[in-house]
């Protein structure tokens, strides 16, 4: 990416403190969840060679931790992986910020392939925006 390594430096601590807190919230203290921050070069073969296919105006993918599949190196549960185009984004915090809770969210098992739980999920994600702007 073209960022410098400040302002990088800086956005993976807000989206780690914003990750912490959705789980917090979530009630899933001792789960982790893994983001990684790609370019839209880098996010587009990811989706490429995940799903087979290239949306429209990539910005997030959210792969679930296999049952079982044994971390070592972290102390809890793996939710999963969580990778975002942060080029496509330009680096806006707030919407990087979204884009995370969204995907912690379908980790946790949220979905919105029903309006009623359109609504419920997209409750949930104004409530912890709100929460982490204050």
């Amino acid at each position: 990416m073209s960022r410098s390594v400040p302002k990088r430096r800086s956005l993976e601590r807000r989206l780690r403190r914003a990750a912490k807190s959705t789980l917090r919230f979530l009630r899933l203290r001792n789960s982790n969840v893994e983001v990684t921050l790609l370019s839209e070069s880098d996010f587009k073969s990811l989706e490429r060679k995940a799903l087979g296919r290239v949306k429209k105006i990539p910005n997030i993918l959210s792969f679930p931790d296999p049952p079982g599949f044994p971390h070592p190196e972290v102390k809890g549960k793996m939710l999963g992986e969580i990778y975002l185009n942060a080029d496509l984004q330009n680096g806006d915090i707030r919407e990087l910020t979204y884009l995370l809770i969204h995907g912690i969210l379908h980790l946790a098992g949220y979905r919105h392939g029903k309006k009623s739980d359109m609504i419920q999920m997209e409750r949930v994600e104004q409530k912890l925006l709100k929460r982490l702007s204050g």
